[in-house]
């Protein structure tokens, strides 16, 4: 790993600190203050989380780093009224996806996340249920694409079963 010749940064009570290279000269650094080890093996759940934290402190919008499938999620989750706008921006490395969320108050707060990389859940099209008695959404992977659980039971699908929100 290459590291440039200067670093400029002021770290206070910084008890883990990760730097790693994205190619092309740029580094990317994760730090993690509660002292733990912060997992990039699961985007989606990252997504979530990062959703869930911005909603909780009353923020407006976040980025997160880009990828196909957050995009089609952060989209479906647009036309399920949870988020306000998603858009991407930037190229190659540096594409981010732009979250704005609704205004405070009105968000969704509880992500479940159901399939994880270690174990795949999935579901039959007559399993899915309602959640919290339809107030709530499931998004479910299906070989159409992401879909809600509304979709996918009116579609007469099953596959896997990402996230429970509510």
């Amino acid at each position: 790993m290459v590291v440039p010749k200067v670093i400029c940064a002021t770290l206070v009570s910084v008890e883990f600190v990760s730097v790693s290279t994205l190619g092309k000269g740029k580094l990317l650094v994760s730090l993690n203050l509660a002292g733990k080890i912060m997992s990039h093996s699961d985007p989606i759940a990252d997504l979530f989380t990062r959703l869930r934290n911005a909603a909780a402190v009353g923020h407006a919008s976040l980025s997160v780093p880009h990828s196909k499938q957050k995009e089609i999620l952060a989209k479906t989750l647009v036309r399920e009224d949870v988020l306000v706008e998603a858009k991407v921006e930037g190229k190659g490395v540096e594409k981010v996806l732009l979250l704005k969320l609704p205004a405070k108050g009105t968000a969704y707060l509880h992500y479940k996340r159901i399939s994880k990389p270690g174990q795949r859940i999935y579901i039959q099209v007559d399993r899915i249920k309602r959640i919290q008695n339809g107030l709530g959404l499931a998004l479910i992977s299906t070989s159409k694409g992401i879909m809600t659980d509304q979709e996918a039971r009116k579609a007469k699908m099953g596959g896997e079963l990402l996230v429970e929100i509510w």
